[in-house]
């Protein structure tokens, strides 16, 4: 399966959609969980990021 990455997103944006694409076509014996630097450090993301899994 090849990966394809939408060049107009930020990396938090693309972040969001790849692991909502995880959760949704893999199951994993435990929880994803994703490091979030400095970077993740706005609310809107965050909260698109917590609805989203």
């Amino acid at each position: 399966m090849i990966a394809i990455v939408d060049t107009s997103l930020t990396h938090l944006e693309e972040l969001i959609q790849r692991t909502k694409y995880m959760r949704e076509n893999y199951k994993f014996e435990k929880e994803l969980v994703d490091i979030i630097d400095r970077e993740g450090d706005s609310v809107a993301l965050m909260r698109e990021y917590e609805a989203n899994g």
